[in-house]
Protein backbone atom coordinates (compact mmCIF):
# COMPACT_ATOMS: atom_id res chain seq x y z
CA UNK A 1 0.00 0.00 0.00
CA UNK A 2 1.36 3.32 -0.91
CA UNK A 3 -0.15 6.63 1.25
CA UNK A 4 -1.60 9.59 -0.55
CA UNK A 5 0.86 12.62 0.72
CA UNK A 6 -0.99 16.03 0.59
CA UNK A 7 0.16 19.39 2.25
CA UNK A 8 -2.11 21.89 3.34
CA UNK A 9 -0.59 25.26 3.25
CA UNK A 10 -2.02 28.63 4.06
CA UNK A 11 -1.03 31.71 5.77
CA UNK A 12 -0.40 31.37 9.68
CA UNK A 13 -4.35 32.24 10.95
CA UNK A 14 -6.41 30.85 7.97
CA UNK A 15 -7.73 27.85 9.85
CA UNK A 16 -6.00 24.46 8.33
CA UNK A 17 -5.91 23.14 11.83
CA UNK A 18 -8.67 23.92 13.09
CA UNK A 19 -10.17 22.37 9.64
CA UNK A 20 -8.01 19.17 9.98
CA UNK A 21 -8.98 19.00 13.08
CA UNK A 22 -12.61 18.90 12.02
CA UNK A 23 -12.17 16.45 9.19
CA UNK A 24 -10.33 13.68 11.18
CA UNK A 25 -14.04 12.98 12.45
CA UNK A 26 -15.13 12.45 8.53
CA UNK A 27 -11.79 11.39 6.93
CA UNK A 28 -9.44 8.51 8.63
CA UNK A 29 -5.98 10.24 7.79
CA UNK A 30 -2.58 11.37 9.66
CA UNK A 31 -2.19 14.64 10.58
CA UNK A 32 1.19 15.76 10.61
CA UNK A 33 1.85 19.70 11.53
CA UNK A 34 4.97 20.52 10.02
CA UNK A 35 5.85 23.41 12.99
CA UNK A 36 5.76 20.52 15.83
CA UNK A 37 8.09 18.27 13.97
CA UNK A 38 10.73 21.03 13.34
CA UNK A 39 10.08 22.64 16.82
CA UNK A 40 10.67 17.93 18.29
CA UNK A 41 13.06 17.78 16.50
CA UNK A 42 15.21 20.67 17.37
CA UNK A 43 14.74 19.99 20.63
CA UNK A 44 16.15 16.80 19.98
CA UNK A 45 19.84 18.05 19.48
CA UNK A 46 19.43 20.84 22.38
CA UNK A 47 18.22 23.44 20.32
CA UNK A 48 16.11 25.74 22.97
CA UNK A 49 12.76 25.99 21.46
CA UNK A 50 9.77 27.33 23.90
CA UNK A 51 7.21 27.72 20.82
CA UNK A 52 6.75 27.22 17.30
CA UNK A 53 6.72 31.31 16.55
CA UNK A 54 10.43 31.00 17.22
CA UNK A 55 11.11 28.83 14.70
CA UNK A 56 10.32 31.96 11.87
CA UNK A 57 13.46 33.17 13.55
CA UNK A 58 15.52 30.18 13.35
CA UNK A 59 17.67 28.91 10.76
CA UNK A 60 15.08 27.92 8.12
CA UNK A 61 17.16 25.58 5.86
CA UNK A 62 18.36 23.56 8.96
CA UNK A 63 14.68 23.99 9.99
CA UNK A 64 13.58 21.95 6.32
CA UNK A 65 16.08 19.57 6.84
CA UNK A 66 14.91 18.84 10.81
CA UNK A 67 11.49 18.67 9.13
CA UNK A 68 12.20 16.31 6.61
CA UNK A 69 13.63 13.95 8.75
CA UNK A 70 10.97 13.85 11.37
CA UNK A 71 8.73 14.06 8.85
CA UNK A 72 9.51 10.32 7.47
CA UNK A 73 10.26 9.07 11.09
CA UNK A 74 6.70 10.53 12.33
CA UNK A 75 4.72 9.14 9.69
CA UNK A 76 2.77 5.78 10.15
CA UNK A 77 2.35 3.73 6.89
CA UNK A 78 -1.04 2.25 8.04
CA UNK A 79 -2.63 5.21 7.08
CA UNK A 80 -4.00 5.58 3.28
CA UNK A 81 -3.54 9.31 3.57
CA UNK A 82 -1.43 11.21 5.28
CA UNK A 83 -1.69 15.52 5.70
CA UNK A 84 1.17 17.88 6.02
CA UNK A 85 0.33 20.82 7.61
CA UNK A 86 2.36 23.49 6.79
CA UNK A 87 3.54 26.62 4.48
CA UNK A 88 4.72 27.52 1.41
CA UNK A 89 6.27 30.88 2.44
CA UNK A 90 7.36 31.42 6.15
CA UNK A 91 6.44 35.02 7.17
CA UNK A 92 9.38 37.05 8.95
CA UNK A 93 10.09 39.92 10.10
CA UNK A 94 12.09 40.90 7.45
CA UNK A 95 9.60 39.74 4.54
CA UNK A 96 8.96 35.98 2.94
CA UNK A 97 11.28 33.30 2.82
CA UNK A 98 9.92 30.78 0.11
CA UNK A 99 9.96 27.09 0.68
CA UNK A 100 11.88 25.34 -1.68
CA UNK A 101 9.81 22.92 -4.06
CA UNK A 102 12.53 20.46 -2.83
CA UNK A 103 11.44 20.16 0.51
CA UNK A 104 7.86 18.79 -0.47
CA UNK A 105 9.64 16.82 -2.78
CA UNK A 106 11.46 14.93 -0.54
CA UNK A 107 8.41 14.21 1.71
CA UNK A 108 6.55 12.90 -1.78
CA UNK A 109 3.54 15.01 -1.54
CA UNK A 110 1.57 13.91 -4.36
CA UNK A 111 -1.21 17.17 -3.84
CA UNK A 112 -1.24 20.55 -2.47
CA UNK A 113 -4.34 21.75 -1.22
CA UNK A 114 -3.96 26.31 0.13
CA UNK A 115 -6.15 27.21 2.26
CA UNK A 116 -7.08 30.95 1.31
CA UNK A 117 -9.52 33.39 3.45
CA UNK A 118 -10.70 37.24 3.45
CA UNK A 119 -7.62 38.62 5.17
CA UNK A 120 -10.20 40.39 7.76
CA UNK A 121 -11.18 37.38 8.60
CA UNK A 122 -7.12 36.22 9.08
CA UNK A 123 -6.52 39.04 10.75
CA UNK A 124 -9.10 38.33 13.13
CA UNK A 125 -7.62 35.02 13.87
CA UNK A 126 -4.55 35.77 14.37
CA UNK A 127 -5.85 38.68 16.89
CA UNK A 128 -7.66 36.59 19.06
CA UNK A 129 -5.43 33.62 19.35
CA UNK A 130 -3.84 34.05 22.79
CA UNK A 131 -1.63 30.90 22.30
CA UNK A 132 0.66 31.88 19.87
CA UNK A 133 2.62 35.30 19.09
CA UNK A 134 2.17 35.71 15.77
CA UNK A 135 3.25 38.79 13.29
CA UNK A 136 1.15 41.38 13.44
CA UNK A 137 0.07 42.76 9.81
CA UNK A 138 -2.48 45.13 7.94
CA UNK A 139 -4.85 43.92 6.14
CA UNK A 140 -3.41 44.92 2.70
CA UNK A 141 -0.36 43.24 4.01
CA UNK A 142 -2.16 40.16 4.87
CA UNK A 143 -3.97 40.36 1.27
CA UNK A 144 -0.26 40.79 -0.55
CA UNK A 145 1.62 37.86 1.30
CA UNK A 146 -1.22 35.29 0.90
CA UNK A 147 -1.33 36.14 -2.82
CA UNK A 148 2.30 35.31 -2.74
CA UNK A 149 1.76 32.38 -0.78
CA UNK A 150 -0.44 30.92 -3.25
CA UNK A 151 1.74 32.05 -6.24
CA UNK A 152 4.86 30.02 -4.80
CA UNK A 153 2.10 26.81 -3.72
CA UNK A 154 1.16 27.29 -7.88
CA UNK A 155 5.24 27.17 -8.32
CA UNK A 156 6.13 24.53 -5.77
CA UNK A 157 3.23 22.19 -7.93
CA UNK A 158 4.24 22.76 -11.29
CA UNK A 159 7.74 22.46 -10.37
CA UNK A 160 6.66 18.58 -8.81
CA UNK A 161 4.26 17.87 -11.03
CA UNK A 162 1.37 17.71 -8.98
CA UNK A 163 -2.30 19.22 -8.72
CA UNK A 164 -2.92 22.43 -6.63
CA UNK A 165 -6.67 22.86 -5.16
CA UNK A 166 -7.63 26.42 -3.94
CA UNK A 167 -10.14 26.61 -1.22
CA UNK A 168 -11.35 29.00 1.74
CA UNK A 169 -12.19 27.09 4.79
CA UNK A 170 -16.09 27.35 4.45
CA UNK A 171 -15.88 24.65 2.03
CA UNK A 172 -15.52 21.67 4.78
CA UNK A 173 -18.01 19.53 2.64
CA UNK A 174 -15.46 19.85 -0.79
CA UNK A 175 -12.15 19.23 1.11
CA UNK A 176 -13.53 16.52 2.79
CA UNK A 177 -14.81 15.01 -0.13
CA UNK A 178 -11.11 15.35 -1.96
CA UNK A 179 -9.27 14.13 0.70
CA UNK A 180 -11.99 10.97 0.69
CA UNK A 181 -11.21 10.34 -2.61
CA UNK A 182 -7.13 10.84 -1.43
CA UNK A 183 -7.52 8.24 0.64
CA UNK A 184 -8.94 5.57 -1.39
CA UNK A 185 -6.59 6.17 -3.76
CA UNK A 186 -4.04 5.57 -1.41
CA UNK A 187 -5.39 1.89 -1.30
CA UNK A 188 -5.04 1.13 -4.21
Amino acid sequence: MTSHITAMTGLSGVGKSTLLRKLLARVNFQHVQASALIKMGRQLVGDIVSSVDQLRDADLDANQRVLIHAFWRTVDPAFNLIILDGHSVIERDDGLTLISPDVFGAIGIKSMIFLADDPVAIEYRRASDAKRSRLVKSVENLQSTQNAALSHAGEICHTLGVPLHVFSPAQYDAIGGLLLSYRFEGSH
